[in-house]
């Protein structure tokens, strides 16, 4: 708004211009008046105030306008600094959305009077184009983001604990973190479709965190803000209405002044260059996390960015190391590792009841109550392995079989309690930051890589799978290219990672003949067991000297002295009807 008259301003040849429209083939865009702003307009009062702001962001650097967003910031926010380093950052960052690929999205959750919601405000006043709604429809995000280009505003979503259970609002999240993603919509009034943009910085302000069921893909692009009560120097809600106040219209004036500088400052500096620059993470974390480093890339605030950031994924890691597919895929490492690439789904869902924490009704033998994961069904579990893990699924007469490609397997545990350290560098291999500044050392680890012939290295890549969720003694596996092996050794370090210290592969089990044969030879083992007599949780005496292979390529055994049919495991230990025998 420029003297109470909507204009667009443009930078043009080194001055600042102002147009009354913007005529395109085909179409002509007229600026909109104040009553139709769905954000606060930057108003200026007059021509000249305009061009003074041209002087003042010409004298202004990307460090600069991060010491004052962060002053702003902290003067509203009594938060960790960390995340107010954060939404400092993300408020620079929101004025050159549109020159990136991929953005992140920040979820606020917070109890009532947390401080939550003047996160919001505060980002509400100083960000680009920043549009606040409580409890937003998709009607409402599609209209906001409209169908002209991606990129020209900010979402702030207040009250939002139920978009998780609009399908519409999940599909518009899920592909609204990179820039040239649209949604296909009917308009009801012309019956034409029309393809909005769903690209834009987004902040998700709720009491709890989307469902983890629902929103998966979701939560996978956010990075979560935890707000705590807390005491702020000023209130930002009685800023914004000084009411006469002398400081809080100092205060407001800060504010607005801020704004105008940031948008004259888009403006000069629009179509300046980005440094290409490598921080050492691949995948959707790079997709996070790099293009807020490319934009503070040499400024003297990018450790202390660099370091914030190191912690929303040390967090974001640990969540995802605790889903219910980190915890399934140790179970099914280890049961590899016993019996081999083709796994019953029997035995899985046996092995999931034993191993994950929770209740089991007998009388509902396909549910399990877990105390982290809710309700798990014993179909949901094998649909979950077969589209996650990449398992194929076999009919056979004996009962539904997984088979497993142990490739695959690696490739999914790298998904689940890795460590994740950024390290800035020039994309063409230049020096830049270590990384190490802000990593939390505790970071739990399930899984570590090693490569090279290096002490405790094999050759090939290999992948040590632990089970942290296991509320028994794990078994650990071993995965490698000719198949996934049980490992014998494993020393924990004081951080919590996992390295391998010895690998070999002993032959626990005795070689059972297969159906007629007779058995084999007992081994040492079951010579031990026989002289000592029953043992906690071992097979009965002479019991497992009984037991054989229905086939050759089944993972299926039986007892000679009684009609059980099970796995190994079960048998050795199962109760024979003649043990004596």
């Amino acid at each position: 708004m420029l003297s109470g008259s909507p204009k667009f301003v443009k930078y043009e040849d080194g001055e600042i211009v102002h147009v009354d429209r913007i005529e395109e083939s085909g179409r002509i865009i007229r600026p909109p008046f104040a009553e139709e702003y769905s954000y606060e307009p930057y108003d200026f009062a007059s021509i000249e105030e305009l061009k003074s702001y041209k002087e003042k962001a010409q004298a202004e650097t990307v460090d600069s306008l991060y010491d004052r967003a962060k002053s702003i910031v902290t003067k509203y926010n009594d938060q960790d600094d960390y995340k107010l380093t954060l939404l400092s950052a993300d408020i620079i960052w929101s004025y050159f959305q549109d020159k990136f690929s991929t953005t992140h999205y920040l979820a606020i959750i917070g109890d009532n009077g947390s401080g939550k919601s003047t996160v919001g405000d505060t980002f509400e006043t100083v960000g680009y184009r920043a549009v606040n709604m409580t409890d937003p429809s998709a009607a409402n995000l599609f209209r906001i983001l409209g169908t002209l280009e991606p990129g020209q505003c900010t979402l702030i979503a207040d009250e939002a604990e139920k978009i998780d259970q609009s399908p519409e609002i999940m599909s518009t999240l899920k592909t609204g973190y990179q820039f040239k993603s649209k949604v296909a919509k009917v308009n009801m009034n012309s019956g034409k479709q029309e393809f909005f943009y769903t690209y834009c910085l987004k902040m998700i302000i709720a009491e709890r965190s989307p469902s983890e069921t629902r929103a998966k893909g979701v939560l996978d692009r956010t990075l979560i803000f935890n707000s705590y009560n807390g005491s702020p120097t000023y209130d930002i809600k009685e800023v914004l209405k000084p009411a006469g106040d002398p400081r809080r219209q100092s205060l407001l004036d800060e504010l607005n002044d801020f704004r105008k500088l940031m948008l004259i400052y888009r403006l000069i500096h629009f179509e300046d260059s980005i440094q290409d620059i490598d921080i050492g993470i691949e995948g959707r974390q790079k997709e996070l996390c790099k293009p807020l480093l490319q934009l503070f890339h040499n400024s003297r605030p990018l450790k202390e960015i660099q370091a914030a950031l190191q912690i929303f994924l040390n967090a974001k890691n640990s969540r995802k190391s605790n889903s219910v597919e980190a915890a399934l895929h140790p179970i099914i490492v280890n049961l590899i590792s016993r019996n081999g690439k083709e796994i019953y789904a029997g035995q899985i869902w046996d092995s999931t009841r034993t191993n994950i924490p929770g209740t089991f009704d007998e009388k509902k033998q396909n549910e399990f109550q877990t105390y982290d994961y809710g309700t798990l069904y014993r179909n949901t579990i094998t649909n979950i392995i077969c589209d996650k893990f990449g398992a194929e699924r076999r009919h056979r007469k004996e009962g539904t079989v997984l088979i497993f490609d142990p490739e695959k397997l690696v490739r999914v545990g790298r998904l689940y309690n890795l460590e994740t350290r950024i390290q800035t560098k020039i994309g063409n291999g230049g020096e830049g930051g270590d990384g190490s500044e802000g990593s939390r050392k505790d970071t739990p680890l399930s899984i570590s890589q090693s490569s090279g012939n290096g002490e405790g290295s094999i050759e090939n890549r290999q992948v040590v799978t632990t089970a942290q969720n296991m509320n028994k003694e794990e078994e650990i596996g071993i995965i490698t290219p000719s198949g996934v092996q049980k490992l014998h050794e494993i020393s924990t370090s004081t951080s919590g990672s996992s390295s391998l210290v010895d690998c070999f592969w002993p032959n626990d089990h005795p070689q059972y003949p297969v159906e007629p044969s007779q058995p084999s030879p007992p081994s040492p083992k079951e010579e031990a067991v026989s002289d000592a007599g029953n043992v906690a949780g071992a097979a009965p005496v002479g019991t497992t000297r009984s037991i054989y292979r229905v086939r050759p390529d089944s993972d299926i055994f039986a007892c000679k002295n009684c009609r059980m049919r099970d796995d190994i495991w079960f048998m050795e230990k199962h109760q024979c009807r003649d043990s004596k025998k």
